[in-house]
């Protein structure tokens, strides 16, 4: 999944959770879905991938008034096929999504994706790590931030 996918699924993931869980102290959510994706890879080559998606997500409020929302997701059986080679790939996905409301005085949101990609043979293999970090003040004020995403051709 490319940055721009995860976060899309992220935020697409907070609308499908009903009103009426956020009122709950407590709720939980589970679905699979199919899943496609094309990997834009710095390792010189596209992969095309299927798989089977499953989401986890969760609300929490405190006494105080503090709500975590998260969801957690993980790609099983990817299949992928490079689209110039014809290369046939294998691997898996997981990722993590978690945005802290602290009583309106600050927000944070992190999200963190891992992918691994085996190639057959002596195919190249692909890592791919992302990471997002962000803090919001009472105010609006971004006042944290970071954001990184490396691909390990091997």
């Amino acid at each position: 999944m490319t940055p721009q996918s995860v976060l899309l699924t992220c935020i697409g993931c907070i609308f499908l959770v009903p009103a009426a869980m956020a009122q709950a102290n407590s709720t939980h959510l589970d679905a699979t879905v199919p899943f496609s994706s094309v990997l834009s890879s710095s390792c010189g080559e596209d992969v095309a991938l299927t798989g089977m998606l499953h989401i986890s997500m969760s609300t929490v409020e405190t006494p105080s008034g503090n709500e975590r929302f998260a969801v957690h997701s993980q790609v099983s059986g990817i299949s992928g096929i490079g689209m110039t080679t014809g290369d046939d790939y294998h691997g898996s996905s997981t990722s993590s999504f978690v945005s802290h409301d602290n009583g309106g005085s600050s927000n944070e949101l992190t999200s963190i994706e891992n992918m691994r990609l085996i190639g057959r043979g002596r195919k190249r293999n692909f890592k791919v790590h992302i990471l997002f970090h962000i803090t919001v003040n009472a105010n609006g004020d971004i006042t944290a931030f970071h954001s990184e995403a490396t691909t390990t051709c091997k």
